[in-house]
């Protein structure tokens, strides 16, 4: 296997040479404009890779400011930035943006901890003593550009890759919210000579001093186990497909259900309540509340990749199902009480549903919405749980 530094070494190679002739950088834009210190601004230009931000380019205070890994593609309003207008270049090498656009500094930002949501990590590889090399990708809310990594309470050099900003916070008054997130940040940085299923503790500081949350992060025991985007499946189930039985078949074909080690992937099986079949219109909708969910991926896509069979696909079994109608459905082996309440979802289940794609698929069954709880959003057996019924049903829970 390719040594870990040798590989980064030539990954960078080539974006510098990629880099090189491309002419100067060229600004176009400044979004926002203007906003608060603090604020993350994203750089709308061309040629922005391996180039730097100057802020208040060309007066007495001119300074070159942290910005997004090996580009000027984002970076923090300085947090001591007096109101009114700083104009700002970009710089390359030597070459200057021929363009300044003057960014106008007003109001006072909101400042809250920064806090780690997940980590995951890319090109994991394991050498021949038995250390791990990798990546370590963490992404959480309120995370500045220019921030410290700080690794078992070492700083460790750190670059942010993307960011998710929240629009909505230029018409919400952020103190009405307990903690108002106006960014989500990703920022990347190289471990090495980790040992397999150790536990390493992640924390981020801000350019304030503020500090994260302390997140320990476990590494991969081997390439067999490991998780990059930390979504439950493995990465060898979502290269290759998962052969649940052991018999050297793949029985859940997770690649050609569309499935990326490097994004998060959700996999549900929806079956029905005979009369109680989804409106058509719904699968569209949930799927594109995931895909729009404010989550980073190292593959540089933004969200959740939901995928629901709802009786469109294979891959060992299917959803669409319809089952028997009944007024109650309850989790437990006794009625507790409840009228006619002799269907048990997990029976339902193992009627209805492959145990080959336990360890890949949730289950949902749409049942009659009426008695108890009418209109409620559904009830899952428990938090977190594999099985729940929509839009709902009753449970002796």
């Amino acid at each position: 296997m390719k040594n870990f530094f040798q590989a980064t070494a030539v990954w960078l190679v080539v974006v510098i040479l990629l880099s090189i002739g491309c002419g100067q950088p060229r600004l176009g834009n400044l979004s926002p404009n203007p906003g608060p210190p603090g604020a993350i601004v994203e750089v709308i230009g061309s040629n922005l890779s391996l180039s730097n931000v100057i802020w208040d380019a060309g007066t007495a205070n001119e300074t070159v400011i942290p910005s997004s890994f090996l580009s000027s593609r984002f970076f923090t309003v300085p947090l001591n930035a007096t109101a009114g207008a700083h104009p700002v270049r970009l710089k390359k090498g030597n070459s200057l943006s021929t363009e300044t656009i003057v960014f106008n500094v007003v109001g006072n930002v909101l400042r809250r901890q920064p806090r780690i949501d997940y980590i995951t990590c890319s090109q994991f590889s394991i050498d021949a003593n038995n250390q791990a090399s990798f990546f370590l990708l963490i992404s959480g809310a309120n995370i500045d550009v220019g921030a410290k990594v700080k690794i078992n309470g070492v700083n460790q050099a750190a670059f942010v890759s993307n960011v998710l900003r929240n629009n909505t916070m230029t018409v919400t008054d952020p103190t009405t919210l307990a903690y108002p997130i106006p960014n989500y940040c990703m920022l990347w940085t190289a471990l090495s000579n980790q040992s397999p299923g150790s536990s390493i503790d992640v924390q981020v500081e801000n350019l304030d001093g503020g500090m994260s949350n302390v997140v320990a992060y476990t590494v991969a025991t081997s390439l067999a186990t490991l998780d990059s985007d930390a979504d439950g499946l493995p990465d060898d189930w979502e290269n290759d497909g998962l052969d649940a039985d052991g018999d050297g078949t793949v029985d859940v074909d997770l690649p050609a259900l569309g499935a990326d080690p490097h994004r998060k992937d959700l996999f549900v099986e929806v079956d029905w309540m005979n009369g109680f079949a989804p409106n058509n219109a719904i699968w569209a909708a949930i799927e594109g509340i995931f895909t729009n969910a404010p989550v980073l991926n190292a593959n540089g896509v933004m969200g959740i990749a939901l995928h629901i069979d709802r009786g469109q696909a294979g891959a060992g079994g299917g959803g669409g199902t319809v089952i028997p109608a009944s007024t109650f459905i309850r989790y437990d082996d006794v009625a507790m009480g409840i009228p006619n309440a002799a269907v048990n979802l997990h029976t339902l289940k193992t009627t209805n549903f492959n145990n080959n794609r336990l360890n890949v698929y949730r289950y949902c069954i749409f049942a009659n919405d009426s008695g108890h709880s009418p209109g409620s959003s559904g009830q899952a057996e428990n938090i977190p749980a594999n099985d729940f019924m929509s839009p709902s049903a009753h449970s002796s829970q």
